[in-house]
């Protein structure tokens, strides 16, 4: 017997509220697709450890490396220290120590500042007189001394008239006669003319 098209459509309300066989569910039920979207995100997890394993593994390599630079670094920086400074034995923070041997460096820099030996040791090479020796020559920061030997006393005042053309502030502080009948001489300058 045919059913009527009303009937039918009452039925097939029905059925799609409570279907009585449901293939999306139990045996019949396709889960292909949630198979395989289970697979690909426990594929992408394993694959996101490895990820997070390599870039740590990574990271502690360069660690690692870094650490033995540094300790490199530091033990060149100890050993230049200690050949800088061999005398020193007790070293706890090479910077710290080598900027206070700089620090009392630079406050000695003015007897480094002052008078320049070279050009003083130049200005007195182009005095010469024969039977004049000179047997010492100290420049300090601000006075020259020169002690020598001379004929005789008129030579020394002879030998201060040319200085006082190169050099600033000459005097013969010192003269006494020598067994050989020279004279012995003492010479200061204040440093060399502008």
């Amino acid at each position: 017997m045919p059913i009527e098209n009303d009937d039918r459509v009452g039925i097939a309300g029905r059925e799609l509220q409570k279907p009585t066989v449901d293939f999306r569910k139990g045996e019949f039920a396709h889960t292909a697709d949630t198979e395989k979207a289970k697979k690909s995100l426990r594929i992408t997890a394993v694959l996101a450890i490895l990820l997070l394993l390599l870039f740590l593994a990574d990271t502690t390599l360069n660690i690692i490396s870094a650490r033995r630079e540094n300790q490199g670094l530091r033990d060149d920086i100890r050993k230049t220290y200690q050949a800088m400074f061999p005398g020193e034995k007790r070293i706890t923070s090479e910077a710290y120590q080598l900027k206070a041997h700089l620090k009392e460096l630079q406050d000695k820099e003015g007897s480094f500042i002052g008078v320049s030996p070279l050009e003083v040791l130049r200005a007195i090479t182009r005095i010469s007189r024969p039977g004049v020796s000179l047997n010492e020559i100290s420049v300090e920061k601000d006075i020259i001394i020169l002690k020598g030997e001379c004929p005789s006393l008129s030579d020394a005042q002879r030998i201060k008239n040319e200085l006082e053309e190169i050099l600033a502030g000459v005097s013969i502080s010192d003269t006494k006669p020598s067994p050989g009948n020279k004279t012995y001489f003492t010479i200061t300058a204040k440093g060399l003319k502008a």
